[in-house]
């Protein structure tokens, strides 16, 4: 009985499935089995379980993100994923490499919205939508296996109010730093019994005088 195969091609220079769905099972059991020792073609993908015409653009994708060589061949980047403690930042620079131009545009291009990765689609393949949006949901679904960790890309931490203690404590300095003399005010004041005589007033300023007015 005579086997028909059929061939998809890919339409962009950018890389895509035809259905994005079946990325995050597939790149699962990327870690589940053995690196292949010969070049990954549709006869190995059978053999894990991805059988349909569709994946077969799996191969297209594995070499735009250097999983394997221009031959098929498995590539060191493919041995480091399926550490799983190393899978998300290794997919995290597959997806660098192979979306370059997205990258150089913008920054973040792993947070931006779905309509800023449309536009930039749209301008740079001669496509219609159809692929635009596989373009689109492919490279949201493999970020969504990645962990992008570029200091550039954190979010800026808020500035907080400062404290009373903290605005007490920058005055002070402030003024030590300008050697600014200090000036002390002391009020006094002293409770005296009703027939307190003359004797106990002239005590009470006499010791004033002595310990407070020197």
């Amino acid at each position: 009985m005579a086997m028909l195969f059929l061939e998809v091609k890919r339409l962009s220079t950018f890389p895509y499935v035809p259905v994005a769905t079946r990325i995050r099972p597939f790149f699962e059991k990327l870690i589940q089995v053995a690196v292949p020792t010969k070049g990954v073609d549709r006869t190995w993908l059978r053999s894990i379980g991805f059988d349909t015409v569709n994946d077969q653009m799996f191969v297209g994708l594995l070499k735009d993100l250097r999983f394997i060589d221009e031959h098929g061949v498995p590539t060191q980047r493919w041995r480091d994923y399926r550490d799983k403690t190393r899978a998300p930042s290794v997919m995290a620079e597959a997806i660098r490499d192979a979306y370059a131009e997205l990258f150089d545009v913008y920054e973040d291009a792993h947070l931006r919205p779905v309509g800023d990765l449309q536009n930039f689609f749209r301008s740079k393949i001669k496509r219609g939508t159809v692929t635009v949006r596989r373009i689109v949901n492919t490279f949201r679904e493999l970020c969504a296996l990645a962990e992008f960790t570029g200091a550039e890309l954190l979010p800026r931490e808020p500035s907080k109010p400062q404290t009373t203690e903290e605005s007490i404590s920058v005055v002070v300095n402030k003024v030590a730093s300008q050697q600014v003399p200090l000036s002390v005010a002391i009020n006094v004041q002293v409770v005296l019994p009703s027939d307190a005589g003359a004797e106990v007033y002239d005590a009470i300023f006499s010791a004033l005088k002595r310990h407070l007015l020197m």
